[in-house]
């Protein structure tokens, strides 16, 4: 009986920090754990615990960029959106070029500038 509490526990802390980053797009402000620990009201160490344990992430930063970089990939594929690349990462919480590139590349395997290019490119020959 206490190892279904548990997990219903697991499940429901997920849902929480799914909703609060993903659907309420808190990724574009959010960038320690424990801003996000103060918007769901859950200490920051059952956050950052939470996210390596039961959702499987090295850290909360690789968490959350994971988040910024689905959401940018989406905003890239768009062809109505004329934004630079550098813009749209910063609007989605990155305050470095820099580091946005590098985590792009190293989870989509190409460079933004040639995603977008692919993406939008594909979608204008449908």
């Amino acid at each position: 009986m206490p190892q279904q509490s548990i997990e219903s526990f697991d499940e429901a802390l997920t849902r929480i920090i799914l909703t609060e980053v993903v659907d309420n797009e808190s990724f574009r402000t959010i960038s320690t754990a424990f801003d996000l620990s103060r918007k769901i009201e859950v200490k920051d160490y059952i956050v950052r615990k939470h996210i390596t344990r039961c959702m499987g992430y090295t850290n909360f930063n690789q968490f959350i960029n994971t988040c910024r970089i689905a959401s940018i990939s989406n905003s890239l594929s768009d062809p109505e959106n004329r934004l630079s690349i550098s813009k749209i990462a910063q609007q989605h919480g990155f305050k470095s070029t820099s580091s946005f590139y590098k985590y792009f590349k190293e989870l989509k395997g190409e460079s933004p500038h040639r995603y977008r290019n692919r993406a939008c490119y594909s979608s204008s020959k449908d």
